[in-house]
């Protein structure tokens, strides 16, 4: 495995399952939530530029690409699951779960049945916004709306990840 799939799988389980608890434990939660708040907005900008372009890590250096060579909203939007690759469902399932996580570290007082409803409803709100803008920026990426649907699941499971922190990190602080 080359250096990049491993740097990547490495600050993958950090983002999506160290740095989360790592928050949580924070006491003063004003600070939790500015802390969150910058990690969301990262990740955000890190997801967009991986969705829109593409990012080549090397042992010396970082590349980021953005390559608009495509034209403008001339690609055909695919519906179904027929043409799908198991990568893409996997990565489409995977690549939104931190912010279901960080949706339930600003909300922790609110009722599961809203985190199911909001986390759906906010993944399939970001997934939409992700296959609009390949669909309306001349990026060489096909636009799939069932990725929309496998990015709303991902929040959920990043909801669900969340809750199960926030409960388990709970009962440790009653011990």
């Amino acid at each position: 495995m080359e250096i990049n799939k491993i740097f990547l799988i490495c600050i993958g389980i950090f983002c999506f399952f160290i740095l989360p608890i790592l928050l949580l434990l924070i006491k003063n939660k004003k600070v939790q939530k500015i802390v969150c708040g910058i990690v969301v907005s990262v990740y955000v900008l890190v997801l967009l530029i991986g969705v829109l372009g593409r990012i080549d890590i090397a042992k010396q250096n970082v590349k980021i690409d953005l390559d608009f060579s495509g034209e403008f909203a001339s690609k055909p939007i695919n519906f179904g699951f027929s043409h799908l690759a198991t990568f893409d469902i996997v990565i489409n399932l995977l690549m939104l779960i931190p912010i279901g996580t960080y949706f339930v570290f600003f909300n922790q007082n609110i009722k599961i049945w809203k985190v199911v409803l909001f986390s759906l409803l906010i993944g399939l709100g970001v997934g939409l916004c992700i296959e609009t803008l390949q669909f309306i920026l001349p990026v060489k990426r096909s636009v799939q709306l069932s990725d929309a649907l496998f990015n709303s699941v991902s929040v959920l499971l990043g909801a669900m990840y969340g809750l199960l922190l926030i409960l388990t990190i709970k009962r440790l602080k009653n011990r």
